[in-house]
């Protein structure tokens, strides 16, 4: 999660999105796995099916929904992730929803997308693809905010070690040039 922070914060801001949204949607979503595949053939860190990938501009290469699809009838999606992910070369290769950047990109392209008419749980629902009567959708938005809140305490305190860290560093380069004094 903390190697993609500053890209998800950055691609936030570009899309005025709430803090920490964009975070807490993706760490739901996929747990921050590029490399995700849900059973419904959903892929990467914002879980975007091909259909969405493409009409956000994202390369998806023709076929592979139905590619990605025949493993859901596999006793788990996860059992083959993780038996590809070391070379994810063959069935991933020209497939942008496993690059990160675009990945997140189209992710929050989306999210901005159904923003502009709803609010950000009405969003999320949205996004998620139930309705406020869905059984679920409560617990969906409930883990989302979950997730919203974890994502922005840790970067707040990944800020914090940083802002430290430099201080140190600083502190010690300074003594070094000193002689040690």
């Amino acid at each position: 999660m903390q190697f993609y922070a500053p890209l998800v914060d950055a691609t936030e801001d570009h899309y005025d999105l709430p803090e920490g949204s964009l975070g807490g949607l993706i760490d739901s979503e996929s747990t921050w796995d590029p490399y995700a595949v849900s059973f419904t053939g959903a892929a990467g860190l914002g879980q975007l099916t091909a259909k969405t990938a493409r009409s956000l501009g994202l390369t998806v290469p023709d076929g592979v929904a139905e590619e990605y699809n025949h493993w859901r009838y596999h006793d788990t999606t996860i059992q083959y992730v993780e038996e590809h992910r070391s070379c994810p070369s063959g069935l991933v290769s020209g497939d942008e929803r496993f690059d990160p950047r675009e990945s997140i990109r189209g992710t929050a392209s989306y999210l901005d997308g159904l923003l502009e008419r709803s609010e950000l749980h009405g969003a999320i629902r949205s996004y998620k693809g139930v309705d406020r009567s869905h059984s679920r959708a409560e617990e969906f938005i409930r883990r989302f905010e979950d997730r919203r809140a974890a994502y922005s305490e840790t970067v707040e305190e990944d800020s914090m070690y940083r802002a430290e860290y430099a201080k140190h560093r600083l502190w010690l380069d300074q003594n070094s040039e000193n002689g040690g004094s």
